[in-house]
């Protein structure tokens, strides 16, 4: 099904494409500070383990992504853990992650890297720490690089989240 742009979100992938774009003949470091927002977060298990929750393996998800409070695309992807199945008893567990960014009118980049969450509490709370790669990007975003760091808060029972996360983008 395809998404009808609003002029809003418009505007905001036009101000974030010239934001880009001014950057584009200086030497540095571009900074995007983006807002994501869980839409859906379904358990991965352990294969011959199905439904089964104490063999979680990580989590796919899909989530709207937010520049200014202003929606400019999304996210989707999945996080694995690296030592399965996740322990609900267990403090930390580190997983790898691979993801697509998607800037409305923009393209798309991957998005991978590595994380470590933290059990925050016995309701399903979890804090997440991540650093990664942007890379492989389409369309207006072609040539594009760059890292990405950010945390999130989140719930695995009830698959809400809420993250910031922060592109550096070397200008050249």
């Amino acid at each position: 099904m395809a998404r009808k742009m609003t002029l809003g979100t418009f505007l905001m992938c036009g101000l974030l494409y010239l934001f880009l774009v001014q950057y584009a003949g200086a030497a540095g470091t571009l900074e995007v500070v983006l807002q994501q927002s869980i839409t859906d977060m379904t358990p991965v298990y352990v294969e011959g383990h199905d439904g089964d929750l104490n063999w979680i393996a990580g989590f796919s998800f899909d989530s709207n992504v937010s520049y200014n409070s202003a929606p400019v695309g999304t996210l989707s992807g999945t996080f694995l853990l690296t030592m399965p199945p996740m322990d609900l008893t267990s403090l930390f567990d580190e997983f790898a992650f691979d993801g697509a960014l998607c800037l409305t009118g923009l393209g798309t980049c991957a998005l991978t890297g590595c994380g470590m969450s933290m059990l925050a509490s016995g309701q399903g709370d979890i804090l997440i720490s991540f650093a990664g790669k942007l890379d492989a990007c389409t369309d207006n975003l072609t040539g594009i690089a760059g890292l990405s760091t950010g945390s999130a808060e989140s719930n695995i029972l009830s698959g809400a989240g809420e993250s910031e996360f922060v592109l550096r983008i070397p200008i050249q």
